[in-house]
């Protein structure tokens, strides 16, 4: 068993932007059983948000489920710990619900050029791909971040969100997914969801609580698809009561 020493490193978690692709190397059921969160990777190095600095056995159980055998600690209030473990697993966990729901679901995963404008149509107006791309969205504003980037790759399409000049995993989804979101998002953006070959702008506004955010939608062909930026031109914390 490791034993920690109790002089650790405190830090603010409500100043501190937690990277979202590293949430997912320590199992909720862990995080919540030893209030701790992972927080970010330098090299080989996993650094961890802890509440208590003498829970010996949270870094041995943090190594064996991460992978990462060098732990660092940081210290937390547990109030805040369980405030990020509640904000970035959610976030997870509802991704992974709806895509769950879209796989269950037939909704004929072909390529696009082989779909008629009615077909593509109905596809954009699926209940989980509306939740999914609104759940991005709200994810956005909840971090505060400046652009959103949709990135089709050979195997996978990255979601990823701009916070402070610096791009965040969001979310990796499997290749046959880039189909529904992005026409879903050129369809609330006024674009030609059947145009694929040629770069597209359009814009679109939600209301965030009291106040109305307004996007600019940026398309453009790439490789293995479209990829998709869209850019936050009046940010705001709050991000509850998205309404289009």
């Amino acid at each position: 068993m490791t034993k920690l020493t109790p002089e650790i490193p405190t830090i603010d978690l409500n100043n501190y932007i937690v990277d979202p692709e590293i949430v997912n190397s320590i199992p909720e059921r862990l995080a919540r059983k030893h209030r701790m969160i992972p927080l970010f990777r330098i090299k080989d190095t996993l650094t961890i948000a802890v509440a208590s600095s003498e829970n010996f056995m949270a870094i041995d159980e943090a190594r064996a489920v991460s992978g990462y055998n060098n732990i660092q600690l940081v210290k937390a209030e547990a109030g805040q710990i369980l405030a990020a473990i509640e904000q970035y697993y959610t976030v997870s966990n509802s991704i992974e619900d709806i895509v769950k729901d879209l796989e269950k679901m037939d909704l004929d995963f072909v390529p696009q050029e082989k779909l008629d404008l009615i077909r593509l149509q109905r596809i954009t107006e699926e209940p989980p791909i509306i939740k999914l791309v609104n759940l991005i969205l709200d994810q956005a504003l909840k971090d505060n971040a400046s652009d959103i980037h949709i990135e089709p790759e050979e195997e996978k399409v990255r979601v990823r969100l701009r916070i402070d000049g610096v791009l965040h995993t969001l979310i990796e989804l499997t290749r046959r997914l880039e189909l529904p979101i992005v026409p879903r998002i050129k369809v609330i953006s006024g674009l030609d969801i059947m145009e694929r070959r040629r770069p597209q702008d359009g814009r679109f506004r939600v209301r965030v609580e009291d106040r109305e955010v307004d996007l600019r939608i940026s398309t453009f062909p790439v490789a293995f698809g479209e990829e998709v930026v869209m850019r936050i031109l009046d940010r705001s914390t709050a991000s509850k009561g998205l309404v289009r």
